[in-house]
């Protein structure tokens, strides 16, 4: 009876274990973590646009403000159904300005008390959330009518990715917690988790478990390694100096937030080569009758070269395509490319380029040799 459902069992096991995980993970955190910071206290409220009151304009020397009155009405929390008067203000220290709010349009308003308005309502952003809310369903439902149940438990490990990213994580690196175990936890929580969720308990995940784990270990131990030989500091932008002023009795480690931004980005690209090469090496063997040791590691090889040239891409362009607004800023106002190329943001950059590199070109061969020990193995 338990042999019929195996699977069913360890799919519910893996889900329950998994929620216990990041639960128990972010009660540790909340109780040992210092989250003693200093927050601004300023009331936000949604609100949809209901009409439009004046447009004015204030002139200095330093150039035009323009000023756009209007009626809204809160949606949610403990104002909800008021109307309020607000402002949305286009001042001359914004570079570009925001879109004239329109009827119709849903907004965030922020109360200041030293607004430059009677009601102390001012308009914030635009409420840009439910428009990406129905883009993220409708991924959702492609990816299960494409999927079917791989892609519902696709769909499953992608939550419990985040979930375990942004609540267990993120939480420990503002916390103050230690940086280096915590990455690795996660890192070792989302290997086991996804693939066990959409492949399953059998030699071919053991064999994809191994090859990432094992890519994965490179590209840490790479990474600490070269943070000691090119002497980083860890503050590779202006975000990184604001993190040392998050709490007085103790600093962040800078350098474990670069550990833990290059294990992070790595870690997806290096599990798809090691469950692609694992998958396909398994093909092979029920494939081929006489398939030995050798055999796979020829064909393991070989298929090898040709996901390398692509997935390097994939890491590359990736991290360039991240931060290209700053890459385009340090070409234009640098004139030394010797300087630019010795700065501690590219240097990073590079760094999470080659180490990531270096954790899928290894992974290859090492999860076809694997592959070749284990699959004929379980063939004979």
């Amino acid at each position: 009876m338990l042999k019929k459902y195996k699977n069913q069992i360890i799919y519910i096991l893996c889900v329950v274990l998994s929620v216990l995980f990041i639960l128990c993970s972010y009660i540790y955190i909340r109780e040992n973590g210092n989250f003693d910071i200093h927050k601004t206290e300023t009331v936000i409220a949604r609100a949809t646009v209901t009409s439009i009151l004046e447009k004015r304009q204030s002139n200095s020397v330093l150039g035009v403000t323009d000023y756009i009155d209007f009626t809204a009405i809160i949606k949610g929390g403990s104002m909800d159904g008021a109307e309020v008067t607000a402002t949305q203000i286009n001042d001359i220290y914004t570079a570009v300005k925001m879109k004239e709010v329109e009827v119709g349009d849903k907004v965030l308003l922020s109360y200041l008390d030293d607004a430059d308005n009677d009601s102390g309502w001012v308009m914030g952003e635009y409420l840009r959330t439910d428009k990406l809310i129905i883009l993220g369903i409708i991924f959702m439902i492609l990816l299960v009518v494409f999927g079917h149940i791989k892609g519902i438990s696709t769909l499953l490990a992608l939550v419990f990715t985040c979930l375990a990213v942004f609540i267990v994580l993120v939480p420990s690196i503002i916390g103050g917690l230690n940086i280096y175990f915590w990455t690795i936890a996660v890192c070792t929580f989302i290997i086991v988790m996804t693939i066990i969720l959409v492949n399953g308990i059998s030699v071919k995940s053991t064999v994809a478990m191994i090859g990432c784990f094992s890519g994965v270990t490179v590209c840490a131990l790479m990474t600490i390694i070269m943070d000691k030989v090119l002497f980083l500091t860890g503050i590779v932008d202006d975000d990184s100096t604001f993190l040392l002023l998050l709490h007085n009795d103790h600093l962040i480690n800078l350098n474990a937030v670069v550990f833990a931004s290059i294990a992070i980005g790595a870690v997806g690209a290096i599990m798809d080569v090691a469950i692609s090469m694992a998958s396909s090496l398994y093909e092979v063997k029920c494939q081929s009758e006489n398939c030995t040791v050798k055999t796979i590691m020829q064909s393991g090889l070989n298929i090898g070269r040709d996901i390398l040239g692509t997935m390097s891409n994939t890491l590359i362009l990736a991290y360039i395509g991240s931060s290209l607004s700053t890459v385009l800023l340090l070409i234009a106002y640098n004139s030394s490319f010797i300087q630019l190329f010795n700065r501690e943001m590219i240097v990073v950059e590079i760094l999470q380029i080659l180490v990531g590199s270096f954790g899928l070109l290894l992974t290859i061969p090492l999860t076809t040799f694997f592959s070749s020990i284990l699959y004929t193995k379980k063939l004979k």
